[in-house]
């Protein structure tokens, strides 16, 4: 299995998690992913963290069931996985620099 790309993939899902959290006390719904939203809504913090770690391992097993057979592929398909990953995060990363921005009251 691909291990940088692993190791991305952790580190990225790990800063999404991050951002969602520090993003929580400014915005009413900070979770756009209706699915993690519910999560966050019925279990808490520790309830959103448990699924993403679930999608972790699930994303995961995936790639090294595809490994298994097609290496180039699963590198492909974590690579993507990344991409998306890190588009979120970016997201979220630019939403509290504004927040921030906002927040000390320099004028636009």
């Amino acid at each position: 299995m691909p291990g940088r790309e692993i190791l991305m993939f952790s580190a990225l899902s790990f800063g999404d998690l991050y951002v969602t959290r520090y993003l929580s006390p400014f915005l009413d719904h900070v979770e756009l992913n209706p699915i993690a939203d519910a999560w966050l809504d019925s279990y808490g913090w520790n309830g959103l963290a448990a699924y993403k770690l679930m999608t972790v391992l699930l994303v995961m097993t995936l790639v090294g069931l595809i490994a298994c057979y097609r290496p180039a592929t699963a590198k492909k398909v974590l690579r993507f996985a990344c991409l998306a990953t890190s588009a979120v995060v970016l997201y979220g990363v630019s939403m509290a620099a504004l927040i921030s921005y906002i927040a000390m009251g320099i004028p636009s």
